[in-house]
């Protein structure tokens, strides 16, 4: 990382944490092995970067340096949660990792990726919001109000 010159205090925390742990366990170490691999294929890229959020939430991959895999840490980050077998989003799992992120930045970053999924929003007097909070993480669950039974979820394009 020295060589390279990254000195980012988010790049140098998760990629030295997750070295050291990467060192005792080969299934980590085997994961900067296929970041290394993959290249500039996209699509591959993209499923194993969402792979690795769903192991190790609050940190993303950035690039793989003397097979080293280079991680930022995120302040926060939306998945989506679909109907099995299908695109149909069930709900929208916020996590917030620092708790310098404002309400305001949630909402902004919560819009902005569901115009990038595609997804329609209006305001409604419907929906579910759960959460979770411990120390400077909190997870929001966020869900339109009812579930869609196969039939439902069948006739949506």
């Amino acid at each position: 990382m020295f060589k390279r010159g990254i000195a980012e205090e988010e790049l140098t925390i998760p990629t030295l944490a997750f070295a050291n742990r990467a060192s005792g366990l080969p299934e980590l170490k085997a994961l900067s092995g296929q970041f290394a691999k993959i290249g500039d294929s996209s699509a591959v890229r993209e499923q194993l970067l969402n792979d690795f959020y769903q192991r190790f939430r609050g940190l993303t991959p950035v690039a793989v340096s003397d097979e080293v895999l280079i991680l930022r840490s995120v302040p926060m980050f939306l998945n989506a949660v679909r109907y099995s077998g299908t695109t149909v989003v069930k709900e929208v799992v916020i996590d917030v990792f620092m708790r310098s992120v404002k309400p305001e930045e949630v909402a902004e970053h919560y819009e902005r990726w569901l115009v990038e999924e595609g997804l329609t929003y209006e305001r409604s007097s419907q929906g579910t919001l759960a959460w979770e909070l411990s120390d400077a993480y909190l997870a929001m669950t966020v869900g339109p109000g009812k579930e869609l039974n196969e039939g439902q979820v069948a006739r949506i394009p």
